[in-house]
């Protein structure tokens, strides 16, 4: 099964970036090919450093998002939302891990 996973970021590790890795995992572990899409660009070294059974999606989808002052997060719902259409053609399941920055339709919303 082709499967997206969406966060807006993973540059601390807390709580929501230990889900979206620990998903990630499970999901490869039980044969599923996921994407993960995220605003900004992840630094996989230093989250291999925190964890080290980390396992990498086998894609990476950046989406880059204009910075404009005062529209910037409304900007971030409309091309997630945009990139999120073009994501359903290509994958079975689309699961949204970071509701509160990405408002934006999936099969699963966590």
């Amino acid at each position: 099964m082709r499967i997206c996973i969406m966060r807006k970021a993973m540059r601390r590790f807390g709580g929501g970036t230990r889900l979206c890795l620990e998903t990630i995992k499970a999901l490869v572990k039980a044969g599923h090919r996921v994407s993960l899409l995220t605003l900004e660009p992840i630094d996989w070294s230093k989250l291999r450093d925190l964890d080290q059974s980390l396992t990498k999606p086998y894609e990476e989808v950046l989406l880059k998002v204009p910075k404009v002052k005062g529209l910037t997060p409304y900007l971030n719902i409309l091309f997630t939302s945009l990139k999120a259409r073009e994501l359903r053609s290509a994958h079975d399941l689309l699961i949204n891990l970071h509701l509160s920055a990405l408002p934006v339709p999936a099969d699963y919303i966590i």
